[in-house]
């Protein structure tokens, strides 16, 4: 009997460990999946007034996607079915040439969460890639290494170091870079940008004669032009040519944020990336 009792007990005690270990793993295992959101970077300029405007979300049945004018008025909001992490927007309101902010909510609630945010160009294709599409995948990134500080006028200041990896097993070539300038100074104050990489392999300059505009509606494309092969990091930075007169600037900010990554594969990327703020001096 007792061994009999003995062997109940085990028993019981057993079944109880397994409820209990259960217990505690499951709320571990069930937990929610992150959200994620990006862009098809190919569908967001457009010489269409009613584009159709593409993206990725992880994690999620619906996103917001909110489109503004470059006053910050709302031109467009709506909420998007996501299919297999995909979703797609018809824009039925024709928008008028020029540049939006577009951006991507986790939901429509007053406090949603941002999960992307990006330029919209209507009235051209300056993001079309020129080159065979690939089906490989880049993530790009911003390194903190930019502290920002002063611009002297004629000089060169950097305004972006962008890591880019390649997530996939093929080759992307990236093509260039949209950049938004977001302070106080004129974006007339840049008249050129040059680019280079850790590898050596891309340096590239336009620009840098005081009479080039580079910017158009505060927007400017810098092309930079390397092939990411699979698994591939690279380093790149981007410098602003400064004019050697900024006239009744000087004292006010430079800004530039990454609005816009062009590449003939999919480019996975937080936007805009921030750039540092320099203050135009002598």
């Amino acid at each position: 009997m007792t061994t009999i009792f003995h062997r109940t007990t085990s028993a019981l005690t057993l079944g109880l460990i397994l409820i209990i270990a259960t217990v505690v793993v499951l709320p571990w295992n069930a937990h929610a999946a992150s959200t994620t959101a990006s862009f098809d970077t190919d569908t967001l300029s457009s010489v269409k007034t009613k584009p159709t405007i593409e993206g990725e979300a992880g994690g999620l049945k619906t996103v917001r996607v909110v489109i503004e004018s470059s006053t910050g008025k709302s031109v467009l909001k709506k909420t998007v079915r996501v299919n297999k992490d995909a979703w797609k927007l018809r824009v039925t309101k024709t928008l008028k040439k020029g540049i939006y902010t577009i951006t991507i909510l986790e939901s429509s609630k007053k406090n949603a969460t941002v999960l992307a945010t990006s330029t919209l160009i209507i009235g051209s294709k300056t993001s079309s890639s020129s080159s065979a599409k690939s089906n490989g995948i880049i993530s790009v990134s911003s390194l903190p290494l930019l502290a920002g500080g002063t611009a002297s006028q004629g000089t060169s200041v950097p305004v972006a170091y962008l890591k880019v990896q390649n997530t996939s097993s093929a080759a992307v070539n990236l093509e260039g870079f949209t950049l938004k300038q977001n302070g106080s100074a004129s974006a007339a104050n840049v008249i050129g940008f040059s680019t280079s990489d850790d590898k050596g392999g891309s340096r590239t300059t336009i620009g840098g004669i005081e009479s080039t505009k580079q910017f158009k509606n505060g927007s400017a494309f810098v092309p930079l032009v390397a092939s990411i092969a699979p698994n591939q990091v690279r380093i790149f930075t981007i410098k602003a040519i400064m004019s050697s007169d900024a006239g009744t600037d000087l004292g006010k900010q430079l800004f530039l944020d990454v609005s816009g990554i062009q590449a003939n594969g999919g480019v996975r990327a937080s936007l805009p990336i921030r750039g540092a703020a320099w203050t135009l001096i002598r």
